[in-house]
């Protein structure tokens, strides 16, 4: 059985008005086909025959420490088989830490990101702010597979796309 783990940064915060409207369109949640299943706590939601999604899920609560966090998505990322990743800005430490934890330990990786202009962040060829970690991955772990991506929108119509080669 594959484990899938999807890393990114979650683009709402459940303290936000209008969030859930935001949840829906968040590239997990298109892989879950609801919102709801990226909401709840769960360790694992079986996408097909030989495929589950083991996370992250967007569980917070105000009883939740940050460590807790941190714990269970490292467990994720050491079970996981395969790893996921949307990187579009440079503030996404969280992220960052899992695609070189999941790099160290040889995961399959896939990493969409979104390429600025040739005029921005110009120290790499892949004119993204999280150009480091992702070259890193690739040099660390040969099963990491880069895709570079315009927009949001188009990286998660390649994630989709890319779940159904797993």
């Amino acid at each position: 059985m594959k484990k899938l783990y999807c890393g990114g940064t979650f683009p709402f915060d459940y303290q936000n008005e209008g969030y859930l409207e935001q949840v829906s369109r968040d590239y997990r949640a298109r892989i879950l086909g609801s919102s709801n299943l990226l909401l709840q706590r769960s360790n694992s939601i079986l996408l097909r025959s030989d495929l589950i999604y083991i996370g992250p899920f967007y569980f917070e609560a105000p009883e939740m420490l940050d460590t807790d966090i941190i714990r269970a998505e490292r467990q994720m990322v050491e079970n996981c088989s395969h790893a996921v990743f949307l990187l579009e800005d440079g503030c996404c430490p969280g992220t960052i830490t899992e695609l070189t934890y999941a790099s160290l330990l040889k995961k399959e990786i896939a990493v969409f990101y979104i390429r600025k202009s040739d005029a921005e962040e110009t120290e790499s060829s892949l004119h993204n702010p999280c150009w480091y970690p992702i070259l890193f991955s690739t040099i660390q772990n040969p099963h990491t597979h880069i895709f570079p991506c315009c927009s949001r929108e188009t990286a998660t119509e390649k994630i989709l796309e890319y779940i159904h080669t797993i």
